[in-house]
């Protein structure tokens, strides 16, 4: 190893060992960068300058997500049959696109986003299924409404909805729940935090307030990590599909003719589409992402999937484009 890529490779290390576990860049891509480097020894200024401009102009390592494989913890406080609301606690104001059943509490202002190394990687979702653009704070955030975008169980959502006051220890305090999600016909709040956060002896408080102020208002709590966001397989097919979303779509009598075998009460698989009706794997997964069609995104992305008709209908995927 040359001494210029002895002194790059220490200093990535040391930024590597201060990153968060859920941030880690992935040593291979450091390597592949450092293996580029002309030897010091035996360098001109030309092919230094050259090799500096190539590292300028690309993009850097990007962040390798934390996988979940083991057992899931699942923190969440369903919404009672009879809510008892608990003095001190109120909804201040509502997201602008949060309708009912808030219509009467006030919007609140939303500004531009933040920006800061206190706010993680800011970034946009385009959802289908809310017909508008979203802001998500956090990669994992962004996983959780494309997990909410691609399945059939949650039927609208929407980021930061609300202030909350509620009372922890007899103080009053603020909070700011990540989504508002329907699932399977239930209204929740949701807070979207990695494990290691979450765990927190004062956070593990703060959930259980929080919790029991919105169940007192008929809301349910659900606090998602990355053990339920990208538990395998679940996180690998969300992706898959994710990421032919920009397939072009099968012609309108091909899509006619889907529709009408996926009618029958015969089970369909992936494969069974592409075999009698010559749609792509990449075009199925291009309408699965566009509400057309659905699968259980619990199952491994492949021929032998179940495959049924989705929340979208044709003429609404005409509307789509």
């Amino acid at each position: 190893m040359s001494y210029l890529e002895g002194h790059i490779w220490s200093s990535a290390s040391t930024e590597l060992s201060e990153q968060s576990t859920g941030n880690l860049f992935p040593e291979i891509a450091w390597r592949k960068i450092l293996m580029s480097a002309p030897d010091v020894d035996f360098f001109d200024t030309d092919d230094l300058g050259g090799w500096m401009q190539s590292l300028i102009q690309q993009r850097p390592p990007a962040p390798a997500p934390t996988v979940f494989k083991g057992n899931k913890r699942e923190r969440f406080w369903p919404a009672p049959e009879t809510p008892a609301p608990q003095p001190g606690v109120k909804i201040i104001s509502r997201h602008p696109a949060l309708y009912e059943p808030f219509l009467d509490y006030p919007e609140m202002k939303i500004g531009r986003s933040p920006r800061g190394c206190q706010r993680g990687r800011q970034s946009r979702f385009p959802s289908i299924k809310s017909k508008r653009v979203m802001r998500a704070a956090s990669s994992l955030e962004f996983d959780n409404m494309l997990d909410c975008e691609l399945d059939p169980a949650r039927h609208g959502f929407v980021e930061q909805p609300i202030w909350l006051r509620y009372i922890l220890d007899g103080k009053v305090q603020r909070h700011r729940p990540d989504a508002f999600v329907i699932w399977e016909g239930y209204p929740e709040f949701q807070e979207v935090k990695f494990e290691i956060e979450a765990s927190e002896r004062e956070n593990e408080l703060r959930w259980e307030a929080i919790a029991s102020a919105l169940n007192g208002l008929g809301f349910g709590y659900r606090v998602r990590t990355e053990n339920q966001v990208r538990c395998l397989p679940r996180y690998d097919t969300v992706w898959q599909v994710y990421e032919d979303r920009m397939t072009p779509l099968p012609n309108r009598a091909a899509l006619i003719a889907l529709t009408e075998k996926l009618s029958r009460t015969k089970p369909v698989t992936l494969g069974m589409i592409v075999a009698d009706l010559g749609v792509s794997t990449d075009q199925i997964h291009a309408l699965i992402r566009r509400g057309f069609l659905a699968i259980n995104l619990n199952l491994p992305l492949g021929t032998n999937i179940p495959v049924s008709l989705g929340w979208t209908n044709l003429d609404g995927l005409t509307l789509l484009g």
